[in-house]
């Protein structure tokens, strides 16, 4: 069985390796909360600047994907876009702030907490204007504190929104006509911007998901995105 806990310096719910260390490099005496899933997951070998991350299992057939903590159900991954639920009022408006004629297509929260603290994650589909597939952008909230946006591009208020479109443009040609949704956008401090996709398909009465992640980064002389780092060598 897989292994899982809390990362006091990812300050995340993350895997573990099998020295039970976390999956990005830090060591076991930073781990706390450790429990065990039937999820299967393989952890590829280290990138660039000794990067170790995870790659999302391939699940065949109707799998449920949870984990119980406390008695209380807790989702492993982030969840799909088409996985919708209700979306509070008081979300509704903040999104028609940060991302005025965006239209939400989709929805979800999945919260984590252990002696290191508590996480809260809501995940939402989400259309630009004049484009006709959707991106998953995230908030997070740290025991109980505001939600933040991980997103600093997309967002006009973003500090690297003058780049959305070349964004969209690249998630157009590399994601969505290869049959792949976007399931997060994040972006850090320096507008490096992490992409999380998944690709469905089905063969007669069975389904199956598969998933990954790529690394991609601005390059300003041509306006473009490039792949920085992605465990699929082949991409």
């Amino acid at each position: 069985m897989a292994k899982a806990g809390f990362c006091e310096q990812c300050q995340a719910n993350v895997w573990l390796r099998e020295d039970g260390g976390c999956e990005r490099g830090h060591p076991h005496s930073a781990v706390t909360s450790v429990y065990e899933t039937v999820v299967t997951a393989e952890l590829p070998a280290p990138g660039p600047k000794k990067r170790r991350w995870w790659i999302l299992a391939v699940v065949v057939g109707a799998l449920l994907l949870s984990l119980l903590i406390g008695g209380a159900a807790v989702t492993a991954m982030k969840p799909l876009l088409n996985q919708g639920t209700a979306v509070a009022a008081e979300w509704q408006t903040r999104i028609a702030e940060d991302y005025p004629g965006w239209q939400i297509v989709g929805f979800n929260v999945q919260s984590f907490s252990g002696t290191g603290g508590s996480e809260t994650t809501y995940s939402f589909g989400l259309r630009p204007p004049d484009r006709d597939f959707a991106v998953g952008v995230v908030y997070v909230s740290r025991d109980g504190s505001e939600a933040t946006s991980m997103d600093e591009v997309f967002r006009p208020a973003g500090r690297f929104n003058e780049r959305a479109d070349s964004l969209l443009d690249y998630i157009d040609r590399h994601y969505v006509t290869q049959g792949r949704d976007v399931a997060s956008v994040d972006s850090d401090p320096s507008g490096r911007v992490r992409v999380e996709w998944v690709k469905t398909g089905r063969v007669g009465p069975f389904s199956s998901t598969v998933g990954s992640f790529d690394e991609l980064e601005y390059d300003e002389a041509s306006d473009m995105w490039i792949v920085a780092f992605s465990p699929d060598a082949t991409k």
